[in-house]
């Protein structure tokens, strides 16, 4: 289940046409800027706000805050996003193969570590190093040495498999 909740604003649709260019040339969509202004509000920074801050004070927290509130909408457009994967994964059932997520996962032109793979699919190591190693024994998935860094053995896929 999604902590997001959904608000509908209605405004004229004269507002509305300049809200959204202004929305898609300076934010990532009227969501953003919806969210930023309302933040901003909420945080006593709006255009009649007083305080003892320098104009340039003021300019520089104004461009960090608008950076966060970027960054913030950002996030949560790819919280949105791998909800969706995950109840696409979840709801697939039988139909989903981990082991072909493994496989799948191991590049054919470069290494990762069980610990890479398992990071990329959101999994648990060892449920990956067992995956990884069934694959290995029917020779779809070649190992070739270490880690320089870890050790830890690396693995690789020919592109042909």
């Amino acid at each position: 289940m999604s902590e997001w909740q959904q608000v509908n604003v209605r405004v004229r649709e004269s507002n509305y046409e300049e809200w959204k260019e202004y929305a898609e040339s300076e934010y990532g969509g009227l969501s953003d800027l919806v969210r930023t202004a309302v933040r901003r509000e909420i945080d006593g920074q709006h255009a009649g706000a007083s305080g003892g801050e320098s104009a340039a004070e003021s300019e520089t927290v104004t461009e960090v805050l608008e950076a966060i509130d970027r960054l913030e909408n950002t996030i949560s457009g790819m919280d949105n996003r791998l909800s969706v994967v995950r109840e696409t994964v979840e709801s697939s059932g039988p139909d989903f193969s981990f082991k072909a997520a493994v496989r799948e996962t191991v590049p054919t032109d470069g290494y990762l570590t069980a610990a890479q793979i398992a990071a990329r699919l959101d999994a648990k190591e060892s449920d990956v190093s067992g995956v990884l190693e069934e694959l290995e024994d029917g020779v779809e998935i070649l190992q070739h040495g270490a880690d320089p860094d870890t050790g830890e053995p690396r693995w690789h896929r020919d592109g042909g498999v």
